[in-house]
């Protein structure tokens, strides 16, 4: 079919053609040219019609993708921040600890012998427990530090002739659900003759996140972010 054109007055008037799918219904339009807009009876602009179904599915698609998209980047970013924050907690706890542990040995003396108790396997050269003093008895109480490895804690006693004075190191308040003092033990260190040399005390400290970064092993199952501190403690030698 085609449209006819006739002139009525000063206005040019087109003959509209029956509606169909996609195209434009005719009109008169006063003063109007044959070739204006889409007058034309032609599909050259894109204004005169609307979306078509295949259109919009195909954008619709394209929307869902870069949302998709972007989705995942915030989530591996989110993912990221936590996995930052979770391994910055654990190495201030260990830096905290380590500094309690280490300033306290080092105001022990060395002429007091230090007492390990609690080895880690029957006969094993690791203990979880050590009793120390800042002087002889009875001027200087025997101090202690325990590690419980079935509570994960770490209790320091000032006293041990004065009961229910134990202070727990570890974990600290907020802290108890996060990080986990998975591991400790002391040893003494060993002289050049092979002697062995109770003024040095060794100390070992495992931290663990217990999973709560999320991170993963191969297998799936979840993955530990741990931090370790192995450090040597010289006592006074009065």
């Amino acid at each position: 079919m085609r449209l006819e054109n006739t002139t009525a007055g000063a206005g040019l008037c087109r003959r509209p053609q029956k509606p169909g799918f996609g195209r434009p219904v005719g009109r008169c339009v006063p003063g109007g040219t044959a070739s204006a807009g889409c007058l034309s009876g032609g599909r050259g602009w894109s204004g005169c019609r609307g979306f078509t179904l295949v259109e919009v599915l195909v954008a619709g698609a394209l929307g869902v993708l870069v949302t998709g998209i972007l989705m995942g980047l915030v989530v591996q970013v989110a993912k990221e921040q936590r996995r930052g924050v979770v391994d910055a907690c654990l190495q201030n706890e260990a830096d905290i600890l380590e500094e309690k542990v280490v300033r306290l040995f080092r105001e022990m003396s060395a002429s007091e012998t230090v007492i390990l108790n609690n080895p880690v396997t029957t006969g094993s050269p690791l203990y979880r427990q050590a009793v120390m003093a800042r002087g002889g008895m009875p001027t200087w109480p025997r101090q202690q530090l325990t590690y419980d490895p079935a509570a994960l804690t770490l209790k320091y006693d000032p006293n041990r002739t004065v009961s229910a004075d134990e202070v727990t190191w570890f974990p600290r308040p907020g802290v108890a659900s996060l990080i986990k003092l998975r591991n400790m033990y002391f040893f003494t260190s060993v002289k050049l003759d092979g002697a062995s040399d109770s003024s040095a005390l060794n100390v070992y400290l495992e931290f663990d996140d217990d999973g709560w970064a999320g991170r993963k092993n191969p297998n799936g199952t979840a993955k530990r972010s741990q931090v370790t501190r192995h450090f040597t403690v010289k006592m006074r030698n009065y």
